[in-house]
Parts: C-alpha cells; sequence; structure tokens
C-alpha cells in the first residue's frame, strides 16, 4: 500500500529529480522506476491502470535517454506467466505514448530501445506465455493478457519507423532464432505476419533513406546480409576407434531449420521493396 500512495507524487518527485546532481539524481529515479515497476504486479486493474499512466508520464518528462533505464526495469519486475502479457501491454502503452501526438519528435530515435522491445514482443508472440495463452484450456478474464500478442505485433511495427539501419539488424535477429528452432506453419505464419508489419513501417521510417532501403532489399533477397549468413551447426564426432559401448551417452545434435525458413527474408524483402514503389 506504501508504494501505491507513491503513485500521486510519482511526477512530483522526477521533476524534483531531474534537478539534483547526477550523482544524487540517478539512484532516486532508478529507485521510483523500480517501485513502479514492482506495482504492476498488483492484480488490482485501477493500480495497474494509474501506475502505467504514470510511467508514460515520467518516461517524458525525464526524456529518451531515460527509456532504456525504464524498459530494463520494467523487465526486472515482470519476469514469469501473466506478468509478461503485462510487460507487453505496459510497454506497448508506454511506446503509443511516446512516438504519438507532441512527443513523437522528441522520441524519433529508439535505437537504444529495440533489444528490449524485441524481447518482450518475441516473448508474448512466440515465448512460453504466448503458447500457454493459444491453449484451449487456458482461461484468465485479464484484459492484458488476451490483448497481449496484439500488442506484442503492433510493438514490432512501431519500433520499425523509430530506428536508424543499423539497427534493423538488431530487429530482425529474433525472427532468424525463431525460424532457427522450428518449421511449424503455425510459427512461421506468425513470423510472415511479423515481417509484414515491419515491412509497413519501415517504409515510412524517415531515417531509412531510398538509397539504404534498396540495399536492404538487396540484402535480404539474395541472403547475403552479414546477420542472415547462417553458421554451420555444431556437429559431435562419433567415439574415437572400436569403442563400442559409450560412457557417456551423446547429446542430440541440435536441428536448424532455418535454411528451410530462410525464404520468410526473401519475400520480406520483396514485400519491402514493392511497399517502397
Amino acid at each position: 500500500q506504501l508504494k501505491v500512495n507513491l503513485l500521486p507524487i510519482s511526477i512530483s518527485i522526477v521533476t524534483v529529480a531531474k534537478h539534483l546532481p547526477a550523482a544524487t539524481r540517478e539512484p532516486q529515479i532508478t529507485r521510483l522506476v523500480t517501485i513502479l515497476s514492482q506495482i504492476l504486479r498488483s492484480r488490482s486493474q485501477e493500480n495497474q491502470n494509474l501506475t502505467r499512466d504514470a510511467i508514460n508520464r515520467i518516461a517524458v518528462t525525464l526524456g529518451p535517454s531515460y527509456l532504456p533505464l525504464i524498459l530494463q526495469e520494467l523487465r526486472a519486475a515482470l519476469l514469469r506467466g501473466p506478468q509478461l502479457h503485462v510487460l507487453a501491454y505496459v510497454v506497448h502503452s508506454l511506446l503509443v505514448h511516446m512516438t504519438t501526438g507532441d512527443h513523437a519528435t522528441t522520441f524519433g530515435v529508439l535505437d537504444d530501445c529495440v533489444n528490449d522491445i524485441s524481447y518482450v514482443s518475441t516473448e508474448v508472440i512466440f515465448g512460453e506465455s504466448g503458447r500457454d495463452v493459444q491453449s484451449e484450456d487456458f482461461k484468465t478474464k485479464m484484459r492484458e493478457v488476451h490483448a497481449s500478442a496484439l500488442k506484442g505485433l503492433d510493438l514490432f511495427a512501431i519500433i520499425s519507423k523509430f530506428i536508424t539501419p543499423p539497427k534493423i539488424s538488431s530487429l530482425l535477429a529474433p525472427l532468424k532464432a525463431i525460424m532457427q528452432e522450428t518449421e511449424s506453419v503455425k510459427v512461421m505464419n506468425l513470423v510472415e505476419e511479423v515481417l509484414k508489419r515491419i515491412a509497413g513501417r519501415l517504409n515510412s521510417n524517415a531515417h531509412l533513406v531510398p538509397k539504404e532501403l534498396l540495399v536492404l532489399c538487396n540484402t535480404l533477397i539474395s541472403q547475403n546480409a552479414r546477420f542472415l549468413k547462417q553458421p554451420s551447426p555444431k556437429r559431435r564426432s562419433g567415439p574415437k576407434g572400436d569403442t563400442i559401448v559409450q560412457v557417456k551417452r551423446q547429446e542430440a545434435v541440435k536441428v536448424d531449420h532455418y535454411s528451410n525458413n530462410s525464404f520468410c527474408f526473401v519475400a520480406f524483402g520483396v514485400d519491402l521493396f514493392n511497399t517502397a514503389l
């Protein structure tokens, strides 16, 4: 309850903290963001709504340089189960708040947030928490849980518009990892949906000039992009000599499915090129 009582004055605390010397300011802001992030574990919808609004306002007050800190504290507080869905919901609210209206110009470059946002999105779309929601036996009244997959898809789209070209590979890397793990039709359909949304927003990315866009399309279609080059799977050698019985059971070689799924990035490159015309 004491933590919840901080909500009405959290903006005032940040406003005052901004004028403190850096050595004092940073710990105070970090502590406040940590407390607010922990309040989001509450099952009270009212507390969650108030906290989400407070975090949005604090992010705007502090500016872009503090956004990575806020995302990291949110991730540290919301680690498992339904909390991950709340995390996606809160991060989506935060990103929408910062990239619309008067705030859009201030938060025009979100390069430092790519890894955190792609992690959150990937977890609720492809991770265990996302698979749990898709189960027929899964039941919950939490709106954050039911909406998290759509929020995750939208997060991929939004961040695509506010990153510079060097960060595009970081955005796509989690999708490549998924493509290495499975050839499931259901999963690959989700990958294609994410790529479609990314393509739509990259074409409205002010940081991606036409020349760089064409280079990106070419590297995707030709599969020459550095991050797309598939490393050789590690193979374990068999037992030496004529030994028949192995003392230690060999670990199964992990199958890399990327070569069979790489067409998704080719199609993504073509889609990106076509939508740019």
